[in-house]
């Protein structure tokens, strides 16, 4: 029971999914095109390592990472509608969300974030 108790304790001393560190940064400029704007942004974020899990086991554990994201926008000068291409996830990094014990095996089941991701958005303003 004690040996129990001092796991319990020992996990308590990290809480889930909160690492260390955590920076995120942005830049982004707005260049007049014609008569509309063209607006590129870059936004990134870095975490160190995090557990997912109570016990803070290895299996549970998401590795420090980084995640950039690429936006180039162009708003034209009557702003009633817009155009967006974007880069999710440059690095395409392998995100951890979740980690969970359970089911019949007693198996680890994990959930991810999306993996890179690119495309692009049209937006009308009424």
């Amino acid at each position: 029971m004690r040996e129990a108790l001092a796991e319990v304790g020992q996990a308590l001393e990290k809480s889930l999914a909160a690492p260390t560190w955590s920076l995120s940064a942005g830049l982004q400029h707005v260049f007049p095109v014609g008569s509309g704007t063209l607006t590129p942004r870059l936004q990134s974020q870095y975490r160190s390592s995090s557990y997912l899990q109570f016990f803070n086991l290895p299996w549970d554990r998401q590795a420090a990472y980084t995640s950039t994201d690429v936006l180039v926008t162009y708003v034209p000068p009557d702003r009633k509608w817009n155009v967006q291409g974007y880069v999710r996830n440059l690095e395409n990094s392998v995100i951890l969300t979740n980690a969970d014990n359970g089911g019949p095996y007693n198996a680890v089941r994990y959930q991810f974030a999306a993996p890179r991701t690119f495309g692009a958005r049209v937006q009308y303003n009424w």
